[in-house]
């Protein structure tokens, strides 16, 4: 199983059907869960994401 390899890598998981489910134990970081949501300021439609955890784990994060 090479799945081993990429646990140091964050996972992005896209779904914009269903909540993300993960079967292993590599948790998902980021879930994009919409792909034509919109936003004042901008002309078209964009992804929504949303990452997995609070603001102390995502200023960890953004350290790495």
């Amino acid at each position: 199983n090479n799945s081993r390899f990429f646990k140091q890598y964050p996972l992005w998981i896209r779904d914009v059907f269903l909540n993300p489910a993960w079967l292993g134990d590599h948790s998902w970081t980021f879930w994009q869960y919409a792909n034509r949501g919109r936003v004042a300021g901008v002309k078209g439609p964009v992804d929504f994401n949303v990452f997995f955890g609070d603001t102390s784990q995502w200023g960890h994060f953004l350290q790495k």
